[in-house]
């Protein structure tokens, strides 16, 4: 894809990868009996696919990938596996916590996927759930614990807020410097 824009006069141009992602929006969903919750018809659109994989995320949520982008970021299974030091601990961790519980979903005719009960149990969800985009990936989230980690008014939340917007600006003023 790419995107020209004119800024203050100046031309700029945005080549981005071929089947990038823009995953965006926050929606709140449920959980149905069959441990099934529907994917907003906007993200749907976007991942252009059926085939998934959902895997722990960070932070006690769940993570949601393409299988491309799944293939992408951990590249060749057989690789990794010969490529990876048994013995370090950052490997070990890495395909423990993000690899290994991974498993393949799949959007049915209505949109929904099934949310594994392993990993239902490690996100803690139970009915209520928030989906969001991530920009290349979904998260999905118990209500109540997504709650508690957008709190503007948890002193770890508000300090971390902080950070984030300063390194964001950080990274908006090194791209000014280019002109």
């Amino acid at each position: 894809m790419i995107k020209i824009t004119i800024i203050n006069g100046k031309l700029w141009e945005y080549v981005g990868e071929s089947g990038s992602m823009d995953l965006t929006g926050v929606t709140n969903v449920l959980l149905d009996e069959k441990y099934r919750i529907t994917l907003p018809a906007e993200l749907r659109k976007e991942l252009n696919t059926t085939d998934l994989k959902i895997t722990q995320g960070e932070d006690f949520c769940l993570w949601l990938y393409t299988v491309e982008k799944w293939n992408e970021i951990i590249g060749d299974p057989i690789k990794l596996k010969t490529k990876k030091d048994p013995f370090s601990i950052i490997n070990r961790r890495l395909v423990d916590k993000f690899i290994s519980p991974s498993e393949p979903v799949f959007i049915d005719k209505v949109g929904r996927i099934v949310l594994p009960e392993n990993l239902r149990n490690y996100a803690g969800i139970t009915k209520e759930c928030v989906v969001v985009g991530a920009i290349d990936h979904i998260a999905i989230w118990d209500a109540e614990k997504r709650k508690a980690y957008c709190d503007p008014n948890n002193e770890k939340n508000a300090m971390e807020y902080a950070a984030a917007s300063e390194e964001m600006s950080q990274m908006i003023k090194s791209k000014m410097d280019v002109e």
